[in-house]
């Protein structure tokens, strides 16, 4: 295996490692806000709605501009999205933010699109695919555990801390992936049009949602009876 899959797998490892820090922490953290058991079911509802809607877009958009440069900003947006969480003392925002996270947080996605990138061997990304989910797993069985401990020992700001540190994983992972050597496997990216590229003036809302429309476009000419279970 090349160094740049060890690097996919460490970020693989920190990803759920950080969620699983403050996931299990978040549910207590709102009801000691004051809020009713309604508030604490949307937190998992809208976060798994949102990924069940962005899983689609961002997988279609990071063909189109590319895994890396995807993954870096999905990783740095979820940096400040945890990082607010601590912060905030409004459940409104909270909500929000994690609508936002759900947007955005495809990381284990990605990273294992990016696999096929830096090894060609179909039968070693087999192998790669395995150890990714059991180094994964070590990570999620790991952070509760540490996640507990620093709101045991800090019960007044132990929270804060907590997303502080969920933070700064996401912002490492990012700088992990920034490193990684661009591929040359040029097939598995769609090429824009030249007049988006010439555009310097362009707005950045403008640009996102092109990519947006782009990106379900590019869904809509998949085949999608030729891969849907013959019942």
């Amino acid at each position: 295996m090349s160094f740049s899959v060890y690097l996919l797998q460490l970020v693989a490892f920190l990803d759920l490692l950080a969620v699983g820090l403050i996931v299990p922490l978040l549910p207590n953290h709102v009801r000691q806000m004051g809020v009713n058991h309604i508030y604490v079911g949307l937190l998992g509802s809208i976060y798994s709605g949102c990924q069940l809607g962005s899983g689609p877009l961002i997988g279609s958009l990071s063909d189109i501009k590319g895994r890396k440069t995807i993954l870096m900003m999905t990783l740095l947006v979820c940096a400040g999205a945890y990082t607010f969480l601590g912060i905030t003392t409004s459940i409104a925002v909270i909500l929000v933010l994690r609508a936002i996270l759900g947007l955005f947080k495809q990381t284990q996605m990605l990273t294992k699109a990016l696999v096929p990138d830096y090894e060609s061997n179909h039968l070693k990304q087999s192998v790669i695919y395995g150890k990714m989910a059991a180094i994964s797993g070590i990570g999620i069985t790991m952070g509760p555990v540490i996640g507990g401990h620093i709101a045991e020992d800090n019960p007044e700001h132990g929270f804060m801390y907590i997303t502080i540190t969920v933070g700064l994983c996401f912002l490492i992972n990012a700088g992990i992936v920034h490193f990684l050597p661009n591929s040359n496997k040029k097939s598995t990216i769609i090429e824009v049009n030249h007049e988006e590229k010439s555009r310097q003036d362009e707005s950045v809302f403008n640009k996102i949602m092109k990519s947006s429309k782009q990106s379900v476009i590019e869904l809509s000419k998949i085949p999608w009876a030729e891969y849907w279970d013959n019942l």
